[in-house]
């Protein structure tokens, strides 16, 4: 069960990372247009 808990945890860690990188790369890119 503490096994599946740890995964768990680290599949919601791996999904906050992405959404955070997603949210960076948008800010950037609204920041610096490319033309």
């Amino acid at each position: 069960m503490a096994q599946k808990r740890l995964y768990y945890q680290h599949v919601f860690t791996m999904v906050h990372l992405s959404i955070v990188f997603i949210f960076i790369v948008c800010s950037i890119c609204s920041l610096y247009p490319r033309r």
